[in-house]
């Protein structure tokens, strides 16, 4: 068997929780990184199923803790102050429509944090952060262009606003556009 040791980060718990501050980083981050949530869990138990000593004998969560984690963190990354910038690309779209209700979204992107245009240039995860995400059950172009106009206080004007030309996003992306003709629409 092979020995990695013991290391006491993996003792530091938070408050209210019975997993380690290591765990859910763990978790998080093969779910940010691609796994699939319930795959995360099954990687963690064919882990502990292999004779080797990891250094840690942790619980395996149920799928379900690790989705609170994440939306724990989605929460956090949507309310936090954004940096006021003139280099913000904004990606907006609807969800499916579910019921009555929709989401209208916007991931922002800071062109000055992308690493140069070359063959290995895939848009992260870690490079978006969430703008915005405001359920709406009626949505045409004055009310795309108010909810644009509202995330302008928390963004700045954004350079450019990245849609699917979709009615109602089309009609509110030129609203904005005629108040900000610094913002281009791709």
């Amino acid at each position: 068997m092979i020995a990695l040791g013991p290391d006491p980060a993996f003792e530091s718990v938070p408050a209210r929780h019975q997993f380690s501050s290591v765990q859910i980083l763990l978790m998080v981050g093969w779910v940010l990184n691609g796994l699939p949530l319930r795959g995360t869990c099954s990687a963690l138990g064919w882990m502990q199923e292999m004779p080797v000593d990891w250094g840690f004998d942790f619980p395996v969560p149920h799928f379900t803790t690790v989705r609170l984690w994440l939306l724990r963190l989605g929460y956090y990354k949507l309310h936090r102050p954004k940096e006021h910038a003139s280099d913000w690309v904004w990606i907006t779209d609807h969800s499916n429509q579910i019921g009555q209700e929709r989401c209208f979204v916007i991931l922002g992107v800071r062109l000055s944090q992308l690493p140069p245009p070359g063959p290995e240039f895939p848009l992260r995860l870690s490079q978006m952060e969430p703008i915005e995400l405001e359920p709406v059950t009626v949505s045409d172009k004055e009310v795309v262009f108010r909810q644009l106009e509202a995330n302008v206080a928390k963004t700045g004007v954004p350079r450019a606003i990245i849609d699917d030309h979709g009615g109602d996003l089309a009609g509110g992306v030129e609203l904005f556009r005629r108040a900000h003709p610094e913002t281009i629409e791709v």
